[in-house]
Order: structure tokens, then C-alpha cells, then sequence
């Protein structure tokens, strides 16, 4: 029984992820669309005037709401594909990167639920504490300190002042 209950409430979050990838843009384009011929018109002319506002916000970076990106039902998302996480190497926070993922297309799910909701524990971290830990994610363990978290790292060079570069001794023969 508690099965069938896990997996009908897995099957529940991702319908209704497809009905919001699906209706969720069309229908608030009608709903305003609609409201400009009401009394309300000033809700739609107050979204144009802050989007135009906001034209360039993708180059000025997300703006994510970890309330959000937090809720149980990414983790039944996740849950039902399902969607794991391996963590080869470390990403220096600060960049901007590109996530291949191939099967693609149009709702590229994998992504959306690894990276975009906090299913996995890899989406929405601040990039100066550790990512938490997730049963279904793997994160392999840093060779190096980590230059933002450690606090023996020099932040400059991203080394340990204790440890001279010239004698590596994984590059020494």
C-alpha cells in the first residue's frame, strides 16, 4: 500500500511539472491578454513596464528562491525517473557553464531535475558552503582543498602555503 501511494504521488509531481511546462506560459500570456479589457488593465500594463524594466536581467544573473527550489515535491520528481547526480570534479562557483545532456529536447527533464530544482542537492547551493549531500547523489571526494571553504587555502592561488608546488609528489617520478 505505501508503495502505490509513494508512486502515485511520484506520478502526481510529474504531471503536474508537464502541465505547468505546458499551460503555464500560454495561459498567463491570455490571462493578461484578458485583463487588459477589464478593470484590472493596470496588472498587465505594470508586468510590461517591469519587464521591459528588467530586459537585461538574464545578463545580470538568476534570481532563485531556495523556498522554491526546496519543496518535497522535487524529490518525488526526481524520485520517479530516476535522477541521480555523479560529481567528477568540483565547479568553481562564479562561472557560467554549459550542461550537454542528451536524451534532449524540448522539456529536457534530466536537467530540469538535477540542476534547476533542489531534487538532487546540486541546484541552489551558495557556492561558499558545501553542497549538502543527497542519498541519491555522488559526490566523489575533492583531491584538492576546496580554496573558498578551506580556510588553510590561500584564496589567491588556490594552494596550501604549506605544500611547495615545485615537489608534487603525484608529478614527481
Amino acid at each position: 500500500m505505501a508503495a502505490t501511494f509513494g508512486s502515485a504521488l511520484q506520478a502526481l509531481c510529474v504531471l503536474q511539472w508537464m502541465l505547468t511546462f505546458l499551460f503555464l506560459g500560454p495561459g498567463s500570456v491570455l490571462a493578461l491578454l484578458l485583463l487588459l479589457r477589464t478593470r484590472l488593465w493596470i496588472v498587465p500594463v505594470t508586468y510590461a513596464g517591469w519587464w521591459l524594466w528588467d530586459w537585461h536581467g538574464p545578463q545580470r544573473g538568476p534570481r532563485h528562491w531556495d523556498w522554491l527550489r526546496n519543496w518535497r515535491v522535487w524529490d518525488h520528481f526526481c524520485d520517479y525517473f530516476p535522477i541521480t547526480v555523479v560529481r567528477e570534479c568540483p565547479l568553481p562557483p562564479g562561472r557560467s557553464y554549459v550542461l550537454p545532456a542528451h536524451p534532449h529536447g524540448i522539456s529536457c527533464i534530466g536537467v530540469f531535475g538535477a540542476f534547476v530544482t533542489g531534487g538532487r542537492g546540486a541546484a541552489g547551493r551558495d557556492p561558499k558552503s558545501r553542497p549538502k549531500s543527497h542519498p541519491k547523489s555522488h559526490p566523489k571526494p575533492d583531491p584538492k582543498p576546496d580554496p573558498i571553504t578551506d580556510p588553510k587555502t590561500d584564496p589567491k592561488s588556490g594552494t596550501d602555503p604549506k605544500i611547495d608546488p615545485k615537489s608534487d609528489p603525484e608529478t614527481d617520478p
